[in-house]
């Protein structure tokens, strides 16, 4: 039986689609198969949303926060492997960035504590 073209792109694809969850192989566990508690987030979208949720200076750098969201995502997804490391890594410096902003009027929050405990 001869295939026209759509047929064998869209087998191709199914294919190729099932030799990669083969060597990806079975799905992670989830918190309540594993019996962790619910508390730590088993993804690195969960984790990272949670970090900047405690940074009281996450939400004037919305540019900053969605970056971190696309390369949490991308750390996520197993396709993307070969690009962990440097995602790793550019995610760490944009969470240090934020850690680190300086404050409304300029200074830094170490500075502007010190101030407060010199006056």
């Amino acid at each position: 039986m001869a295939q026209t073209r759509e047929q064998h792109t869209e087998y191709m694809r199914n294919y190729r689609r099932s030799q990669r969850a083969a060597r990806l192989g079975p799905a992670p566990e989830t918190s309540a198969e594993s019996g962790a508690d619910a508390r730590v987030p088993l993804s690195v979208v969960a984790a990272v949303e949670a970090e900047l949720a405690m940074m009281s200076n996450a939400d004037r750098f919305p540019a900053l926060r969605e970056a971190a969201r696309v390369l949490a995502q991308c750390l996520d997804d197993p396709l993307e492997r070969r690009h962990h490391p440097s995602a790793a890594g550019q995610l760490r410096a944009l969470l240090a960035e934020v850690r680190t902003a300086q404050g409304v009027d300029g200074r830094s929050s170490l500075r502007a504590i010190r101030s407060e405990v010199a006056s």
